[in-house]
């Protein structure tokens, strides 16, 4: 499961080889939190971008997270990480998604990446 195993890597502030993810600021107990405030005050963003919105056929391309307080302060980034995929994949993307991920540069960035989905998981 993507969001358990990132999750726990996030919050023992295990970054990658890649130099593409890691986190920072977050430690039970540690400077990031405050006097009182305990894990469950904590909220967890994913951003996923895919090949489309159909997941039994559609993958992850590009995944960021962000911890944040009640209050929404950023108290830890990343990862924030693209995968590779296979080029037939990209190119059975919808017309939606060949122009906006083309657009922003992520399709590129997928086919340079050297990232697996076992990788970030």
């Amino acid at each position: 499961m993507l969001g358990v195993s990132l999750g726990s890597r996030l919050l023992r502030g295990v970054g990658g080889r890649h130099g593409q993810f890691g986190a920072r600021g977050v430690s039970e107990g540690g400077a990031a939190m405050a006097a009182g405030e305990s894990m469950a005050q904590r909220m967890v963003w994913v951003d996923l971008e895919m090949t489309g919105l159909d997941i039994e056929k559609d993958q992850i391309i590009e995944m960021a997270c962000l911890i944040t307080d009640s209050d929404l302060n950023i108290l830890a980034e990343g990862p924030n990480l693209i995968i590779k995929q296979p080029d037939e994949l990209l190119d059975s993307m919808s017309d939606w998604c060949k122009e906006h991920h083309g657009k922003s540069g992520l399709t590129k960035a997928v086919k340079e990446s050297t990232i697996t989905l076992q990788q970030a998981e």
